[in-house]
């Protein structure tokens, strides 16, 4: 199978639950049917370099399945290039720095996958990993308004779009999520503000 393929397995009960099959759930002697999708695999890798080229591998792996739409089985191939090199601290230092600009990549990606996905919380936890490795990456910034403002937390949105401006002040990207912020905290104020009025006639 390759990356993405679904196969249909089908065996019999003695492969399965036997005679007896499993009480509520398979009856005796059921043959089975299973859906399996191939979201991803796992290769073995020994040394920094071979670790630091697997992660490089599954993280373009991930990239081409993102750019196609399959989102979640580019999320499982992000996962497992961090695996590769999460622990990777006996290795030479220019290889050290390799891996701390990777995971900063990875996490970000998988934030975007997030965010795609709608699971806002772990797109708000993932992007503040990357900016404990990266403190500087405009985009974690970009990302965490993306979901803030998902959220509704405009003000927490707000203050981390800030705080990318200060790295970069002529980023467009940022600008405009700051923008685009603050017109939703004014809505949302300007609404509240309306429905309290009303319930205090």
């Amino acid at each position: 199978m390759k990356v993405g393929e679904r196969a249909e397995i089908t065996c019999t009960s003695n492969y399965g639950y036997g005679d007896e099959g499993r009480q509520y759930i398979v009856p005796p002697k059921a043959k089975l049917r299973f859906e399996v999708d191939l979201l991803g695999f796992w290769e073995s890798a020994g040394s920094a370099k071979e670790r630091i080229q697997a992660a490089e591998k599954k993280k373009e792996e991930g990239n081409e399945l993102f750019k196609a739409g399959a989102t979640e089985e580019a999320l499982f191939a992000y996962r497992k290039a961090r695996e590769y090199i999460k622990d990777l601290w006996n290795c030479e230092p220019e290889e050290l720095e390799t891996c701390r600009l990777m995971m900063v990549a990875l996490h970000l990606n998988v934030g975007a996958c997030h965010l795609k996905l709608k699971n806002y919380e772990f797109a708000i936890e993932v992007c503040k990993r990357a900016l404990d490795r990266d403190s500087t990456s405009v985009k974690a910034y970009y990302r965490l308004g993306q979901a803030y403002q998902e959220t509704g937390d405009f003000d927490q949105g707000i203050a981390f779009v800030n705080m990318g401006l200060q790295y970069d002040t002529n980023n467009a990207a940022l600008k405009s999520m700051l923008k685009s912020l603050e017109a939703k905290k004014q809505k949302y104020n300007k609404d509240s503000k309306q429905i309290y009025t009303k319930m205090c006639r």
